[in-house]
Parts: C-alpha cells; structure tokens; sequence
C-alpha cells in the first residue's frame, strides 16, 4: 500500500510526504528525511516521536 501525507510543521508549514507499508514494515519519507519502522507497538511510537522532532526542527 502506497500514499501520500502532508504533515504540518510548528511554524505551520505543510510538509508533502510519502508512506508505503509492506509486509510488517512501513517507510515514511518527507523533506529529505526516510524513517522506516516495523509495525508494532512501539516502534510505530517511536516513529511517531521521529516525525514529531524532525518537524519541531523545521
């Protein structure tokens, strides 16, 4: 499964991105950064804090 994102940095920039879930694993890429994770627990909530401070830097 493949998409599109637009994430909202602090300033209130919108941020176009991508997402593609294969298997277990899902890639995220936006503004020059890639985060890849498993789909568990706790990765999706590290990947969620990745996207939160990569955006908070923006």
């Amino acid at each position: 499964m493949k998409g599109t994102v637009t994430l909202t940095g602090r300033k209130g920039a919108l941020v176009s991105g991508e997402y593609e879930v294969t298997g277990d694993t899902i890639r995220v890429s936006y503004a020059g950064h890639e985060r890849c994770v498993r789909l568990d627990g706790g990765s999706v909530d590290h990947l969620a804090q990745s996207l939160l401070r990569d955006l908070w830097l923006e």
